[in-house]
């Protein structure tokens, strides 16, 4: 239901500003087209180049991945590994980690995320569309429609931060890809030799003194 109502309303909003309905239809296809396949495409690249898990924040705005958040939820990792597909399409992969079961204090589903920000599109969108339509003072809103907008940002700043403060935090837990260290070629040693032996020292020897004999004077 909330999908439905925000492409629609996304639809209404370029029908508004661009006045054709075949420029309408197309932008709109060609928005969901990037919210789709666009969005898994970047996780694939995101998770081949750098070598570790994509933030969920690429996959929030894909419904087919709300949708695979619903069904990884009630086909938990018991058994036969039935969530596995849909929680890898979510970028769920806390579950993927084996924490369906008991998933940490902080996780929220993608579709929590996705709900929300579709929420917020759409009344975005609607209240843009509301003074596109306008033939005369487009963009005069006065006192109520400035209180309209005022509440609109402080439930959108108030909600965003207890929303998206726990997804804040796992990107930042994020495991970060270690380079492989680099081949550091060993050269070995020359081999030292041996210390040559020590050179024995001759003894001087003592002379025997001579014996002595008195001989007469003549």
């Amino acid at each position: 239901l909330i999908t439905a109502l925000t492409w629609g309303i996304v639809g209404l909003f370029f029908s508004a500003l661009t006045g054709r309905t075949v420029r309408a239809t197309i932008l709109s296809y060609s928005l969901l087209l990037l919210a789709t396949v666009g969005s898994v495409f970047v996780t694939i690249v995101w998770g081949v180049v750098r070598q570790a898990e994509p933030p969920r924040v690429l996959l929030l705005l894909n419904p087919f991945s709300a949708m695979a958040s619903v069904m990884a939820q009630a086909l938990p990792n018991t058994g036969l590994p039935l969530g596995i597909p849909f929680a890898a399409l979510a970028g769920e992969w806390a579950l993927l980690r084996g924490a369906a079961q008991a998933p940490p204090g902080n996780f929220r589903s993608t579709w929590h995320y996705t709900a929300a920000l579709y929420i917020a599109l759409s009344i975005t969108l609607y209240l843009i569309s509301t003074q596109l339509v306008k033939p005369v003072r487009r963009w005069h809103v006065g006192r109520a429609g400035a209180a309209v907008v005022l509440a609109c940002l402080l439930l959108f700043g108030a909600g965003g931060y207890v929303l998206f403060r726990p997804l804040a935090a796992e990107i930042q837990a994020l495991p970060t890809p270690v380079p492989p260290p680099a081949d550091v070629i060993v050269v070995p040693a020359a081999p030292v030799p041996p210390p040559p032996p020590p050179i024995p020292t001759p003894t001087p020897a003592v002379p025997t003194p001579l014996p002595t004999t008195e001989e007469e004077s003549p």
